[in-house]
């Protein structure tokens, strides 16, 4: 007797949702671990321009081979200094390696050198990043507010309080992928058998809104809520 082969399901995976806490984490410490890496080396002859970083509106800051870099300010002119120097960093986060720019002065100087190599601890995971991705990673990088704070127990303990009581939590079997996920924060256990464990996952898309999952109970569910913003809650 024949036997049919049964084929299995083709699950196509999805794409992640901005780069991974890993490497927002990375991008926090990147600024400190360069300047320490400055302060142990000599910097040499400027590099020529063929093998400099180049940028454009369009595309922004690139290295030679193309790759987009994250730009880590260094240092800035003194206010009302037209002609005073800054420097920048130009991080390649597919390498781990950075250059260092030097600008500005009276002719408008364009000094860049390196490529250097990243400490341990301040490394980059990922294979590919877009442009949405590189834009984050710059913002964590140099502590802009659009780096927002992931959201703490604290802020997700008040929000579940708030949302509570009154009566606004919508339950689901259905949670975000775990992609979709910066990170996981244990909130409270009630102490009875019956009783619920919660968990809060701070949403990649916007670090101030967390899910809350519940698992436990009589029978055991894990269920899901919507969305909840911890800066903007109910009263």
């Amino acid at each position: 007797m024949a036997v049919s082969q049964v084929k299995s399901p083709v699950v196509s995976a999805k794409p992640p949702s901005g780069p991974s806490a890993a490497d927002l984490k990375a991008a926090a410490k990147v600024k400190g671990a360069i300047q320490d890496v400055l302060k142990r080396v000599r910097l040499g002859n400027p590099l020529p321009a063929a093998d400099a970083p180049k940028s454009d509106a369009k595309n922004g800051w690139r290295a030679p081979n193309g790759d987009k870099l994250i730009e880590v300010v260094l240092s800035k002119p003194p206010p009302g200094m037209a002609d005073g120097m800054g420097s920048s960093a130009f991080v390649n986060p597919k390498t781990n390696e950075f250059y260092v720019g030097t600008f500005g002065g009276i002719a408008g100087l364009h000094r860049f050198n390196g490529p250097l190599s990243l400490p341990d601890n301040a490394r980059f995971h990922g294979k590919t990043y877009s442009a949405a991705d590189i834009k984050a990673l710059t913002a964590a990088a140099n502590g802009e507010s659009g780096a927002r704070k992931a959201a703490t127990k604290e802020q997700a303990l008040a929000a579940l309080g708030a949302y509570q009581f009154h009566n606004m939590l919508r339950w689901n079997a259905k949670g975000p992928a775990a992609s979709d996920v910066l990170k996981t924060v244990p909130l409270k256990k009630e102490n009875h058998p019956d009783g619920f464990t919660y968990t809060a996952l701070v949403l990649k898309s916007d670090p101030n809104k967390v899910v809350i999952k519940k698992t436990g109970g009589f029978a055991g569910l894990t269920q899901y809520s919507q969305p909840l913003d911890v800066t903007r809650l109910p009263k």
